[in-house]
């Protein structure tokens, strides 16, 4: 590498490559992000980016680690814009922010899941940003529970929720409910669902839960 570059000349060309990578993949598919594509489109030469990277590899886990910032970012955006929220509003607020990021970012979600059944080969940055992710996400649950306020342990419920919102997801992605007022129906009554069932039922209620307000 150029010794008159500095730590930050390294870093902003580094950054260059995996934004223009990330550029490409939402634009273009996974199978467009090739060398050649690549340095054309950050405007530079065919071997620089492997001054900065490994492989391919190596600069998707880059490009990886990005995403999961992003979302994180997100995530943490939203929630600060609700005060006072209560512990099942963050909750929802956070799982309204991944499906968001996850139909915002298509490309970059799917390079973030396809990433969790390896994670015995998966970076160890990948890794402790995912378990940040985690205790973010996983956070309202376990208080929620600890004050008795859900009927599921935080492991089991947050299985239960990722499930629901991936498949969610997926029926988007592939055109199944691409109607966007029937989507923010079924994720609105999905969450409606879903809380029905992990929120415990007062023991003196004789009666099934009542409906929505103004139903």
């Amino acid at each position: 590498m150029a010794k008159s570059l500095s730590l930050a000349d390294i870093e902003q060309k580094k950054q260059l490559i995996v934004d223009t990578a990330i550029h490409i993949l939402e634009n273009d598919g996974l199978d467009a992000l090739t060398v050649r594509h690549l340095a054309k489109q950050a405007g530079v030469s065919r071997q620089t980016p492997f001054l900065y990277f490994r492989d391919k590899a190596d600069l998707l886990d880059a490009v990886r680690i990005a995403a999961i910032r992003k979302l994180m970012h997100m995530t943490r955006e939203a929630v600060s814009r609700s005060v006072n929220a209560s512990r099942l509003e963050d909750l929802r607020i956070k799982g309204e922010t991944y499906v968001r990021f996850a139909l915002e970012y298509p490309e970059l979600y799917r390079l973030i899941t396809t990433a969790l059944p390896h994670q015995d080969t998966m970076s160890e940055d990948v890794r402790q940003l995912l378990e940040e992710y985690s205790r973010m996400s996983i956070e309202p649950m376990q208080l929620s529970w600890e004050e008795g306020l859900l009927s599921l342990p935080p492991d089991r419920l947050n299985m239960v929720l990722w499930a629901s919102m991936h498949g969610l997801i997926a029926l988007r992605q592939e055109g199944h409910v691409p109607d966007d007022s029937t989507f923010d129906q079924l994720r609105s009554d999905l969450e409606f669902v879903l809380s029905r069932g992990f929120v415990p039922r007062p023991e003196s209620a004789k009666d099934p839960w009542p409906a929505p307000d103004g139903e």
